[in-house]
């Protein structure tokens, strides 16, 4: 893509990321800065799907803990609080 249009350009703080952009060229909305840093779209959707997958398989790990903890709690009632 090639805008042929002057002005400061961002580059992608993704290391291997070759993609620069103007900032009016991506429109506010693609816009995405974490801490400092700007992302292009691309990147910023890798890392977002990236930190999903990693927070859905914590929760799996998590859930399959409570579950071992549940199991092992109702194993040891008595019968009576049952």
């Amino acid at each position: 893509m090639k805008c042929n249009e002057g002005g400061q350009l961002l580059i992608c703080s993704t290391s291997d990321c070759p993609l620069v952009y103007h900032e009016k060229c991506l429109g506010s909305e693609f816009i995405c800065y974490k801490k400092g840093n700007f992302y292009c779209p691309f990147c910023s959707h890798s890392r977002a799907l990236k930190e999903y997958l990693e927070a859905k398989k914590k929760a799996s790990l998590l859930r399959k803990d409570l579950d071992a903890f549940m199991r092992n709690v109702l194993e040891h009632q008595p019968a009576k609080f049952l």
